[in-house]
């Protein structure tokens, strides 16, 4: 059976890395109601949008190039379906073990399974089009059958992402989070970490009392934060048996 491994790195409070310590410290936070923050890599699904679009040619964030983004959209859906991980993501949610989740890719298949109020998507998502002259905003599915054309004022609609500058409310939102969250869960990360995902899981594990990392995360990161391993698979059946969701 494939193991998803993630690590722990410990900052203000030491938690011994095994599975029942981890989930008794999450159920107790549950029952308090306090804030549980996961960051959600590209690691979750293989198609890692962000990834992709960022080594070709950038000119299709000013276009609107349907068929790319399309591909990318339809390949994540199909494999949101047997995604295992993305399931036990879905329970923990649902059985209030996430307060919030800042994603790092751009694909929108979060939005689409747990409430888009809960997922900050940093870069934005392909999910979505918008109009850079009147603000009108719809859906990659729309654009998919109708075209690129603002229904409202007839200009071209584009990908509501950000690659190379976030929008002030985005960094806000996260810092915010980052700072007051009780517990910080860091999962699926790839090797291509922005400089600014970098310096967001630095600060989260110098606040937070526990955060996880994904198997794929660089070698010199772990060093740095002084990680040791557990499974974010285990840890989440652990969790739903603890609570009855067998």
């Amino acid at each position: 059976m494939e193991r998803e491994s993630v690590s722990l790195i410990y900052s203000t409070e030491r938690i011994e890395p095994d599975i029942d310590s981890i989930v008794d410290k999450l159920l107790l936070l549950r029952s308090r109601r306090d804030r549980i923050l996961w960051i959600v890599g590209r690691g979750l699904v293989s198609s890692k949008a962000l990834s992709s679009l960022s080594n070709m040619d950038t000119s299709w964030i000013d276009e609107c190039r349907t068929s790319v983004l399309m591909s990318i959209y339809e390949k994540t859906r199909r494999e949101i379906d047997k995604n295992n991980n993305m399931k036990l993501l879905q329970r923990l949610y649902m059985h209030g073990f996430v307060s919030r989740i800042i994603y790092l890719d751009i694909d929108g298949v979060l939005s689409e399974v747990i409430d888009p109020d809960t997922v900050i998507e940093v870069y934005g998502a392909i999910t979505r089009f918008k109009c850079r002259t009147c603000g009108w905003q719809t859906s990659i599915k729309y654009v998919g059958k109708v075209g690129c054309t603002c229904r409202k004022c007839g200009d071209t609609l584009r990908p509501d992402i950000y690659m190379n500058s976030l929008p002030k409310k985005i960094v806000n939102e996260i810092v915010f989070e980052v700072t007051t969250a009780d517990i910080v869960l860091v999962v699926f990360l790839t090797d291509d970490l922005t400089t600014f995902e970098l310096l967001l899981i630095a600060l989260a594990a110098y606040l937070s009392h526990v955060v996880l990392i994904g198997e794929d995360t660089p070698k010199y990161l772990c060093e740095i934060l002084r990680c040791s391993t557990a499974s974010f698979r285990e840890l989440a059946e652990a969790v739903s048996n603890s609570i009855g969701d067998v």
